[in-house]
């Protein structure tokens, strides 16, 4: 997973402010008092509900989870995120979605995650070739090479998967 976060995003700040108030074993009540900020605020932002939310909470709120923000240059954020657009055609057809994270995991260790199975199969089943060509481009730039490729393959034998994917597993 990628540690650049568009935080321009409030639903993907809310889940990141989640997670970490999870993992310290926070309610929101804990989090918005440590933050000086009112629950409702936590609630709605965490669930992706919040269509505002000034820079000083931001701040504060990341501050008391042990967060902070990174400035970076926009070219080094990718113009077209082939794996958010793959996660969300795997989760077209199912009511929990299946996160980019978790996509990137799965075909990374060729393992996927528990309950997202179907998701996984789906996408290298039946998504468009040009998604996975193009998918296959994004990540053999972030990774080391054969790992994407090593992934698939253990997806695709471990979901039974008919289509051939051998065009797009070869590596250059």
């Amino acid at each position: 997973m990628s540690n650049i976060v568009d935080y321009g995003d409030l639903r993907v700040l809310g889940k990141r402010v989640r997670e970490a108030r999870r993992k310290l074993g926070w309610t929101q009540a804990v989090l918005a008092s440590c933050a000086g900020i009112a629950r409702p605020t936590v609630s709605l932002l965490e669930n992706g509900l919040a269509t505002e939310l000034g820079f000083s909470k931001v701040a504060s709120l990341l501050k008391v989870l042990g967060l902070g923000i990174q400035i970076v240059p926009l070219e080094q954020t990718p113009a077209a995120d082939m794996l958010r657009v793959a996660a969300t055609a795997a989760s077209v057809s199912f009511k929990e979605p299946l996160e980019e994270d978790e996509l990137f995991h799965a075909l990374m260790t060729g393992k996927a995650p528990t309950g997202k199975r179907p998701h996984v199969r789906a996408l290298l089943q039946a998504a468009d070739a040009a998604l996975i060509e193009a998918l296959m481009r994004e990540l053999r730039q972030r990774t080391p090479p054969g790992r994407i490729e090593r992934g698939i393959s253990r997806l695709v034998e471990s979901l039974n998967i008919k289509r051939d994917l051998t065009p797009w597993l070869k590596t250059d």
